[in-house]
């Protein structure tokens, strides 16, 4: 079920936390994926979360604002960072369209939008 997907998740995550601080390098080492210029060697889906309002900061009287830039070129097979500013929750969808339709994109984004809800 969805929710015993979930719990198997959650205690991966929180496993996976025990070991944030190790360098990436150290990790590439301790496992030697096979490497390929077509992907990724460790991660092709990556979920970010940014839970820190940034939506107004300052820096020794600097104002700090946040800029959004078009790659054009995703480095992951897919992406989906979330953000919260202004009270609000962004999502933002990066994907290979080698691998993906954006028809295909938008079906996970309404089904991540039930989830959510």
């Amino acid at each position: 079920s969805f929710k015993d997907n979930l719990q198997v998740s959650k205690g991966q995550i929180l496993d996976a936390f025990e070991h944030q601080a190790m360098p990436f390098e150290r990790l590439v080492e301790i496992v030697q994926p096979e490497r390929s210029l077509s992907y990724s060697p460790l991660i092709q889906i990556l979920f970010a979360l940014q839970n820190n309002d940034l939506s107004s900061a300052s820096l020794d009287g600097n104002e700090i604002e946040n800029v959004v830039q078009e790659r054009g070129t995703s480095k992951f097979d897919l992406k989906l960072s979330l953000g919260e500013y202004d009270n609000e929750l962004i999502l933002t969808w990066e994907y290979n369209t080698d691998l993906f339709e954006k028809a295909t994109i938008e079906r996970y984004a309404t089904c991540y939008a039930f989830l959510l809800e």
